[in-house]
């Protein structure tokens, strides 16, 4: 493990712990959202247990005692940095899921949430960052670090699971874009900018910091270790100013669109 992934990793868990310890101290007005929270940790767990039951080989690899305390911490995590995530948009005026809250029929949401400008801002987004990491890839020629390599052909030899493009592959990236952006963007960069009171301009603080955070936790993947970190930086800025103008629910769908396109163009891009 790389220095940047122990950072990365200490970090997330202080960000953990100080989230759980705001979540007590304010439990009762987080009372509003703990229905999201457990919402938005059930869609987590299902995605999860749905490629469990795809790849039943996983078994063979961790217990499934094992998998349910997995899933138990995952759900309670996505329930707490959805719950103090909101809290932190409603101090700061922020929007924070505002199609979840049209389809619970909340009355103030706005009836028309997903707009031109919407999709039009997602589409731009994905289409940059896709764009951009083309370009990357195809200057450096990285490769696949060998710790992922290691990983990957232990995973695939004991489940019979394929590296190709297939339903499995993306219900995993997926999956990764969903549980990142209600950490890092609903979560991590709201949180920064309410206990630093970066608010309106100075907001942009919290998403550059969010962004560098981000980029460390994709740390000892590709080889040399900088590429990756230099792929995901301005995607990450891009998908904290959807976040902070659309609410999170805009940055899943453009963060899980480029994870699907990019897991179609990577083996031509990445050396394995």
């Amino acid at each position: 493990m790389t220095t940047l992934a122990v950072v990365y990793m200490v970090l997330l868990i202080i960000f953990s712990l100080l989230f759980l310890i705001d979540c007590i101290r304010h439990r009762k007005r987080l009372n509003l959202y703990v229905k999201y929270g457990l919402l938005y940790g059930a869609i987590l767990v299902m995605l999860d247990s749905t490629f469990f039951l795809l790849n039943p080989g996983i078994a063979e690899l961790v217990p499934v005692h094992q998998l349910v305390i997995i899933d138990c911490v995952a759900l309670v995590r996505i329930a707490v940095f959805t719950c103090m995530g909101m809290y932190c948009c409603a101090l700061l005026n922020c929007p924070d899921l505002p199609l979840t809250r049209r389809v619970i029929a909340r009355p103030d949401v706005p009836r028309k949430v997903v707009t031109n400008t919407y999709l039009i801002s997602i589409a731009g987004v994905v289409i940059g960052g896709v764009a951009f990491s083309y370009v990357l890839f195809t200057i450096t020629a990285p490769q696949v670090s060998e710790a992922v390599r290691r990983l990957s052909e232990l995973g695939m030899t004991r489940t019979g699971m394929s590296d190709r493009p297939s339903i499995t592959m993306a219900l995993i990236v997926l999956q990764f874009a969903f549980a990142e952006e209600i950490i890092f963007r609903l979560g991590i960069q709201n949180y920064l900018a309410r206990q630093f009171n970066w608010r309106r301009g100075r907001y942009w603080i919290s998403i550059f910091i969010t962004a560098g955070f981000w980029s460390i936790a994709h740390a000892n993947t590709l080889d040399p270790e900088w590429v990756k970190i230099a792929q995901v930086f301005p995607l990450g800025v891009g998908l904290g100013a959807l976040s902070r103008k659309f609410g999170v629910e805009s940055s899943i769908f453009a963060h899980g669109a480029f994870n699907v396109i990019m897991m179609f163009l990577a083996g031509d891009l990445i050396t394995i």
